[in-house]
C-alpha cells in the first residue's frame, strides 16, 4: 500500500504538476510574499503547494531529467500558478459556485485509504504543518478551481465535424504512415585496422550477391555476417528515421535485394532487404476523433489563457519583493 508520498496525489488531478525547489523545501517562515485581492499568500501557502504536487511528480515520473525539467520550471514560475488558482477560486465565489460537501469527504476519505492507519495519515499532516480542516479547504478550493474553469472554457468549446474535416484535408502529411522496410544487415567496424575491415566487407560481399557461392552457407546471410564481420542484426525503420547514406542505398531496393558496400565514418554496412511497407494515408475516420482532441486542446488552452489574462487584470495583484 502507498504511504506518506501519496497523501495528496488524489487531490492533484485537478492542479499542475510541479516541483518544489531545495530553498522552498527548507524553513518556512510566514512571511507575506504575495497579496489577490483580500487574500494573502505566504511562503508557507507556497511551500504547501509545491510540496503536495511534487509528491505526484515523483510518483508519476521516473526520468529525472523530466523531473528537473519541471523543477526548474516552477522555481521561476511557481507562484504565478498559485496565484493563478487563488483567482479561478474567487472567480468561482463570484459566481456563487456550490460544491456539495459530499464531494470534499468523498476526496478526503480516498486520501485515507492511501494510509496503512488513521496514526500515518495524522502524523504526515503534521509533517505538512496542516490541520484537517486545511486539507478539507483545500480541497474545496481546488474543486471550486476546477469546476469554475469547467464552466467558463471547457463547457462553451464546440467543435464542428466541419472543422475536424477541414483540418483533414489541409493536414493530409501528418496522417500518411511512411514508407517501412526490414532488413538484414551486417556490420564491419573499422575499429584499428580499416584495411582488414574493407577486406572482409568485400569478401563477404561477394558471396552475398552470388548464388552459387552463397549456397555452401545454408544459414543464409546471417551465417556469412557471422563469419565475416561477427555481428548479424535484422532491423526495421520508417522513411526517415535512418542516416542519409542508409536511406539512399536501401529504399530503392526490393525484397530480397542486396545493398551496395554502405560505407560511414565507423565502417560499412551489408543489407539485405527481408520486407516492405508501402506508404499508408489514414482515412478522416481513423484519425478523426484524434484530430478533434487536438482541436478541442488548442481552443482550450487559447481559451485558458485569455480567460486568466482577464482574471489578472481585474484583480488587484501585489507581489512583494
Amino acid at each position: 500500500m502507498k504511504t506518506k508520498r501519496c497523501l495528496f496525489l488524489l487531490i492533484l488531478t485537478l492542479t499542475w504538476l510541479i516541483a518544489p525547489s531545495a530553498q522552498v523545501c527548507g524553513a518556512i517562515n510566514d512571511g507575506i510574499i504575495a497579496i489577490v485581492n483580500d487574500d494573502i499568500i505566504t511562503l508557507k501557502d507556497l511551500h504547501e503547494f509545491l510540496s503536495m504536487i511534487y509528491m505526484s511528480v515523483t510518483s508519476t515520473i521516473q526520468d529525472p531529467q523530466e523531473i528537473k525539467k519541471i523543477m526548474d520550471d516552477y522555481q521561476t514560475n511557481g507562484l504565478e500558478r498559485l496565484i493563478d488558482e487563488k483567482l479561478k477560486v474567487h472567480y468561482a465565489q463570484k459566481i456563487e459556485l456550490k460544491i456539495r460537501p459530499e464531494a470534499v469527504e468523498k476526496r478526503l476519505k480516498e486520501i485515507r485509504t492511501n494510509y496503512a492507519s488513521e496514526k500515518e495519515f495524522q502524523d504526515e499532516l503534521i509533517v505538512q504543518g496542516m490541520t484537517l480542516n486545511d486539507l478539507r479547504q483545500k480541497l474545496l478550493d481546488q474543486f471550486k478551481a476546477y469546476y469554475a474553469e469547467n464552466i467558463e472554457i471547457k463547457e462553451k468549446i464546440v467543435v464542428r465535424p466541419q472543422q475536424v474535416t477541414d483540418y483533414y484535408e489541409n493536414n493530409r502529411e501528418q496522417f500518411l504512415t511512411p514508407e517501412q522496410i526490414s532488413l538484414n544487415s551486417a556490420f564491419f567496424a573499422y575499429g584499428d585496422d580499416q584495411h582488414t575491415a574493407q577486406q572482409n566487407a568485400r569478401a563477404a560481399y561477394e558471396i552475398l550477391k552470388d548464388p552459387q557461392k552463397l549456397s555452401e552457407y545454408p544459414q543464409g546471410f546471417s551465417e556469412v555476417a557471422q563469419k565475416f564481420s561477427g555481428t548479424f542484426a535484422q532491423n526495421t525503420f520508417k522513411k526517415g528515421q535512418a542516416l542519409p547514406e542508409i536511406e539512399k542505398a536501401v529504399f530503392s531496393l526490393n525484397i530480397n535485394d542486396l545493398s551496395p558496400l554502405v560505407a560511414l565514418d565507423n565502417g560499412i554496412y551489408i543489407f539485405q532487404v527481408t520486407e516492405k511497407t508501402p506508404p499508408t494515408q489514414s482515412s478522416l475516420p481513423e484519425v478523426k476523433d484524434k484530430i478533434y482532441n487536438f482541436l478541442f486542446q488548442q481552443e482550450y488552452n487559447a481559451r485558458r489563457e485569455q480567460w486568466l489574462k482577464k482574471l489578472r487584470a481585474e484583480a488587484f495583484i501585489e507581489i512583494k519583493d
